[in-house]
């Protein structure tokens, strides 16, 4: 699948999610494991959130700041991995805008409380 293949569509429908974009690449994310690109605008700010399965980030534009709720914080650039694993809170921000692949190791799911 090259870049130009991928169908962008709104990650949500209510703030902030309304400003991001998501492009299925393989899978059925409320059923199975799944792949997909997100992209995020200048200044995106992600709330504070957790999932029951871990996730595997690549950024392949610009760059994201991830803060986990044990203090460590972590910046990943672009051709950087990170690993985020099941049940970790973490929030974070695209402070000059970013892409990045994002793998769900199981069934997608989102707790902000």
């Amino acid at each position: 699948m090259s870049a130009q293949d991928l169908k962008w569509e709104k990650c949500g429908n209510d703030p902030p999610w309304d400003m991001c974009q998501r492009a299925l690449l393989r899978g059925d994310r409320e059923k199975e494991p799944s792949e997909h690109m997100l992209r995020f605008p200048k200044g995106f700010k992600y709330p504070r959130h957790w999932h029951d399965n871990p996730e595997i980030i690549i950024v392949t534009e610009g760059a994201t700041e991830i803060v986990f709720d044990d203090g460590k914080e972590r910046v990943v650039r672009a051709g950087e991995y990170l690993y985020i694993p099941a049940k970790a809170p973490h929030k974070g921000s695209c402070i000059r805008g970013c892409t990045f692949y994002l793998g769900l190791v199981g069934v997608d799911s989102y707790y902000d409380k």
